[in-house]
């Protein structure tokens, strides 16, 4: 029978970040491989236009939100 992580595990030993769901947040780890946690390849990066694209809309909506808020 294949392990539950055999794909996480053999990417892991090729160099791939490992991460592990633990009280709602995703955390990098060294793996156990428990069966009952869940892992996954950690994500690459944002690049930084992407980054500052998501603060500027982030603040735009924020902005926009507080005037809606006041006007009513």
């Amino acid at each position: 029978m294949k392990h539950k992580h055999a794909e996480l595990i053999h990417a892991w030993a090729d160099g791939a970040e490992i991460e592990l769901f633990y009280k709602g947040v995703w955390r990098s780890v060294t793996p156990y491989w428990d069966s009952d946690d869940e892992f996954r390849i950690k994500p690459p990066e944002p690049s930084k236009p992407e980054m500052l694209k998501k603060a500027w809309t982030d603040a735009y909506d924020a902005y926009y939100a507080e005037l809606n808020k006041e006007e009513k």
